[in-house]
């Protein structure tokens, strides 16, 4: 007999009755304090739900991440499969925010990371680990920031052009890892 995790329980409540800010605060709860990884990936599973509805994108596509790496295999090919999804509504996120003036370079690598997204999908868990070590740079280093804003769209075309070459290489170190 398996004892159910009463925050569980209450976010799943909480999802159904789509009040999902207490849905995200009780899954949360779950991923903090609960020992069993099922438990945790079931919480981890809908928190992702939560939050896209919700209008958090990044935050969805990070919990996806978490869940992507679990040694479940039927949790981690429910995240495979979600994860183009989400990223087709980050892509159209990051298109509406571009949209507005394409005019600086910030606003052109964003328009470019798009369409990059767009033609690969698997770029988007590429792209959310660049921007989180992208922003922690930026915090720590104010005029390397400045030299990463005037050098930022050459750096999109570089992975643009890099990419497929950069899957393949990827591919060939993780089947030797294996």
């Amino acid at each position: 007999m398996s004892i159910k995790n009463k925050n569980l329980v209450a976010g799943l409540e909480a999802l159904k009755a789509k009040d999902y800010e207490e849905a995200i605060f009780q899954f949360e709860i779950v991923c903090e304090t609960e020992l069993d990884q099922t438990t945790i990936e079931k919480a981890q599973i809908n928190l992702v739900a939560a939050y896209q509805q919700n209008n958090q994108i990044e935050k969805a596509l990070e919990t996806c991440q978490i869940v992507m790496d679990s040694k479940n295999p039927i949790h981690k090919k429910w995240a495979k499969a979600e994860m183009p999804h989400l990223a087709k509504i980050y892509t159209a996120i990051l298109e509406e925010r571009a949209k507005a003036n394409r005019k600086t370079v910030k606003q052109k690598s964003i328009h470019w990371l798009a369409e990059l997204i767009k033609r690969y999908p698997q770029t988007i868990l590429y792209a959310y680990k660049v921007k989180s070590i992208w922003q922690k740079v930026r915090d720590r280093w104010q005029p390397i920031q400045e030299f990463m804003d005037r050098i930022g769209e050459a750096i999109v075309y570089k992975l643009i052009e890099w990419f497929p070459k950069f899957t393949q290489k990827l591919k060939q170190i993780t089947q030797k890892q294996k």
